[in-house]
């Protein structure tokens, strides 16, 4: 990867990086295009906690972290968002009756 690829030539370098890094926890989110059109990267990532040397236990916290990339990027920074997919805190209170204010609003 050069400093002459396009745009397009690094970010599909950098989606062929990303699937063999986080191959289970991603999804490639582009609408299929017709007649093989590009279009930029949009993928979420399925984020949770690292597993300890304690082995496998049950993830309390799991959120998607949605990246949309313009065609400009990498020149231009893309667009993120986190949401929460579980949160197992947020689910013993409620079933404790315990009332929580309002959820956290995400960064």
């Amino acid at each position: 990867m050069g400093d002459k690829d396009t745009p397009q030539e690094r970010q599909e370098n950098e989606m062929e990086a990303l699937k063999a890094i986080f191959a289970r926890e991603m999804r490639d989110v582009r609408n299929d295009q017709a007649w093989g059109l590009w279009s930029p990267l949009d993928l979420i990532i399925t984020v949770t906690p690292q597993q300890g040397s304690s082995g496998p236990q049950e993830a309390h916290v799991t959120i998607d972290l949605h990246i949309i990339c313009s065609s400009k990027y990498p020149d231009e920074l893309p667009s993120t968002s986190c949401a929460p997919v579980t949160s197992r805190a947020l689910d013993v209170l409620r079933s404790c009756n315990l009332s929580y204010p309002q959820r956290p609003a995400l960064l």
